[in-house]
């Protein structure tokens, strides 16, 4: 046999089996068993399509240490056997892996027999030992149960990884995926230790559409056979994970412990196909207008789109408006929309705004709402109208009602009493203010032609905001740092200079990069030539270290933010959040994806910290998601703003309103509107005691922190 390890194992499985004579085992019988007095030990089954079985056996030899072996056998009514269970040994963790060097060993055989679709027994033979293990289900597989398999009409998630997946350049090693939930799956890493020992490691991920993250586990001091005691099983944090998988192909990024071994990234392509499984990866190419035609409504956001081929027409919508607010000729429109694509089934389209974190998707329908027909509702100043969609408004969109505490149904009972057609703008707009002031969001606002008022604008945050951010003094006490004079670019939104040897300082104010053009393609290739002159310079001084400083950057555009973030990026992309929206139909849409893929320049290979505080906000929050996802990143100072996600709006009467759109949600399904994303290191940013001492304990905590590496 090849020492190719799994690969060849299926090129056995194509030839060497014949054709089965039972009734094939159900596919039900996917997911991870175990006997509980092995604990810490178990099976993972798949079961394949043509009446095969893949199984691995994750448990320990006679010392203690990890063993994995792993069979294909024909799967029956009612068992699987193997007649072949190997073991592969030889491989290198990390960049030592030569698969050259795996080599294969046949060690006896395993019977896996079904009583019922959540229990069984397992019967082996492995280098002259026997024995039986009795058999329960740990995990079962999203989109089937003991009864039926999905038919792929009502499965979910449609994104469905369950699967293995190997490492094309490292072959001999790979993960099981077994998807319980669209949000959870269970995980297993086969692979070797630094000598050549197999090595196995596991965990819970948070799922999230593609992106799959967790933090791995590793166990030993099992025995295998009658010896094994669970209670000697020791579990050790092994390090963080993220798999980001479609149907067919990946990729993988692990950050772990040094005793583990180094930290790398690699692409993934699918192994085995689940019988019965059906996954669905939507994919999305540049839209023309042919493909735009049609009539649209998002998920999320509250807009809909009428397009034909000559007129493009947008509307935004609630169960008692719709209000056109864009019209615009469809070749035009196309051709200036930022990155407008479509599904290749044709029914999604997605499109990047400076008016969202993450991408937009509309979907496809058959017409719009009923309240859109015939042009949509008029644009009035009747206070009864602008009441009913702006109460409608927030019902519907407004996506943290739940963290921040605020009953807008009794809201509405509370204040829409108060409104009748006498009601006059200046008593419609405190009752507006009157409505969303409890929500204490700096993401929610209103503005008329003669008034504006935020909702998390209280005098405290006023007065913070006014002496960190307007006043002299942080400026100086910034300034004290820095050695030599301190340089600017992107017309004053960007500092920078020297802190120590080797230690750089860069602080962003804004990522409204005005003075780069109104696009987000102008202000980003803007800003790449500004940063290219900064990077040039720290490189003529020898910086190997960087303190990034988004303690007074309020936000801006997130898309703008992701070309510096993407310069200390290393290796394969990241994935930073993803966002949830409440739909027209008033459920959670699945998650949006944002990921922070290379630029195409080396990056900036140093350590960094990263400086937050209360200020730092809206997009320099999705900055700080970006940094916070890199390992050799430390963050520094206080809890963000945790005002994460935002929309514009417009009423009947043409005032403006901005509210919280989505739930965003890190990596691990971390949520942090209304509390902010917290330091790695807790310090005062820009507090009364700060000023007094004309001190910066975030600054002195970064070169400390440098220092101590």
């Amino acid at each position: 046999m090849s020492n190719r390890c799994i690969p060849a194992l299926f090129l056995w499985l194509a030839v060497g089996l014949n054709s089965p004579t039972a009734e094939a085992l159900s596919g039900t019988v996917t997911g991870a068993w175990f006997d509980p007095a092995f604990e810490g030990a178990g099976f993972l089954v798949e079961v394949l399509a043509e009446d095969q079985a893949l199984v691995y056996w994750f448990t320990y030899d006679d010392s203690g240490a990890q063993r994995w072996y792993i069979g294909v056998g024909e799967a029956t009514d009612s068992a699987i056997e193997i007649t072949e269970l190997q073991e592969a040994t030889g491989g290198r963790f990390g960049p030592e892996f030569d698969p050259d060097q795996v080599s294969l060993r046949t060690v006896g055989t395993l019977t896996l027999s079904f009583s019922s679709c959540n229990a069984g027994s397992a019967d082996y033979e492995v280098d002259g030992q026997t024995g039986t293990q009795a058999l329960g289900r740990l995990t079962g597989i999203a989109d089937f149960d003991c009864t039926s398999v999905a038919t792929g009409a009502t499965a979910t998630p449609a994104l469905n990884q369950t699967a293995s997946w190997f490492l094309p350049e490292r072959n001999g090693e790979g993960f099981i995926v077994q998807v319980l939930d669209d949000t959870t799956a269970f995980i297993n890493w086969f692979t070797f230790d630094a000598v050549g020992n197999p090595a196995w490691y596991t965990g819970i991920a948070y799922v999230a559409a593609e992106s799959l993250v967790m933090e791995l586990l590793s166990t030993s001091g099992g025995r295998f056979g009658p010896d094994h005691n669970p209670d000697d099983v020791v579990r050790q944090p092994v390090g963080r994970l993220e798999l980001n998988l479609g149907c067919e192909t990946g990729w993988v990024n692990y950050d772990l412990n040094p005793e583990f071994g180094p930290s790398g990234n690699h692409n993934l392509t699918r192994l085995t196909g689940i019988d019965g499984l059906i996954c669905r990866e939507t994919r999305f190419v540049p839209a023309d207008a042919s493909t735009f035609v049609g009539q649209w409504l998002s998920i999320g956001f509250g807009f809909a789109a009428d397009v034909t081929a000559e007129t493009a027409t947008a509307y935004q919508v609630t169960a008692n408006s719709c209000l056109p607010v864009l019209s615009a000729p469809t070749d035009e429109l196309v051709e200036t929309t930022t990155d407008l694509r479509v599904s290749t089934d044709g029914e999604l389209l997605e499109l990047d705004t400076l008016d969202s974190v993450s991408t937009v998707r509309l979907r496809r329908v058959s017409a719009l709402p009923a309240v859109c027909q015939g042009g949509g509702t008029a644009f009035t100043a009747d206070p009864v109208v602008n009441y009913d969609a702006f109460a409608a408004t927030f019902e519907e969109l407004y996506a943290a009602f739940d963290v921040r505490g605020v009953d807008w149904a009794a809201q509405q009972a509370t204040f829409g009493p108060r409104v009748t057609a006498a009601t006059n703008d200046d008593q419609l707009f405190d009752v507006f203010s009157d409505m969303v002031a409890p929500l204490r969001d700096l993401h929610t606002s209103i503005q008329s032609p003669t008034r504006w008022f935020g909702s998390g604008a209280t005098p405290e945050v006023q007065a913070y905001f006014q002496r960190a951010v307007s006043g002299v003094e942080v400026d100086n006490i910034i300034r004290s740092y820095v050695l030599g004079p301190r340089r600017i670019a992107a017309a004053g939104d960007i500092n920078y200079g020297i802190l120590g040897p080797g230690v750089g300082y860069l602080e962003v104010r804004s990522w409204s990069l005005d003075a780069g053009g109104d696009s987000t393609v102008e202000q980003v290739a803007f800003l790449r030539d500004e940063l290219t002159r900064v990077f040039e310079f720290f490189a003529s001084e020898n910086v190997d270290k960087l303190v990034l400083d988004m303690r007074r950057n309020g936000g801006g555009n997130a898309n703008v933010s992701y070309e510096l973030a993407g310069r200390f990026l290393r290796g394969q992309s990241r994935t930073i959040f993803s966002e949830r929206r409440f739909t027209q139909e008033g459920s959670l849409s699945g998650p949006v994806l944002t990921t922070l893929s290379p630029e195409d320049r080396p990056p900036f290979d140093g350590d960094l910290v990263l400086l937050i505080g209360p200020i730092t906000g809206s997009a320099a929050e999705s900055f700080t998601f970006a940094i916070r996802s890199l390992p050799h990143a430390t963050l520094i100072g206080a809890p963000t703003a945790g005002v994460l996600s935002r929309t514009g709006r417009v009423l009947p009467n043409q005032w403006a309103v901005s509210l919280t759109i989505g739930q965003i949600a890190s990596p691990e399904g971390e949520l942090f509107e209304a509390v902010g994303i917290p330091p790695d290191l807790a310090v005062p940013v820009f507090t009364d005691a700060e000023y007094d001492a004309e001190r910066d304990s975030a600054i002195e905590a970064a070169l400390g922190f440098f220092a101590s590496e």
